[in-house]
């Protein structure tokens, strides 16, 4: 009885590790750092930073992670969070469909066809 509550208090605490990383780590690109970024910057060098700013923090989440599993090798590690995990047919035509209408909500001028005089 003892190992199991020991276990569960490990998998909480883990959860609440990564919680915690998100909230301060990528909590930010949603608030203060783009404004922060776009005083200082262009807005192409502030989209640039928090782009850069997602990577750097995910990369730091991804290793905390890792090292909360130590018993298992990089290649194991990411295989089995998915990397190069075959994806169904079903999985690869609902992202082809979530592109393509993601892109005419970004952007629904873009794919005028037909052009009209002015």
């Amino acid at each position: 009885m003892n190992t199991t509550t020991n276990e569960k208090s490990t998998v909480w605490r883990r959860i609440a590790i990564v919680t915690l990383l998100l909230l301060v780590l990528v909590g930010p690109n949603f608030g203060p750092l783009p404004h922060l970024l776009r005083e200082s910057l262009s807005l192409e060098g502030s989209i640039t930073g928090v782009l850069i700013w997602f990577w750097v923090a995910f990369l730091i989440i991804l290793a905390v992670v890792y090292r909360m599993n130590k018993s298992t090798s990089i290649g194991e590690f990411l295989t089995s969070h998915g990397l190069g995990a075959p994806s169904g047919i079903g999985a690869n035509i609902a992202g082809l469909i979530l592109g393509i209408v993601w892109r005419f909500y970004s952007c629904p001028a873009s794919f005028n066809l037909i052009q009209m005089p002015t």
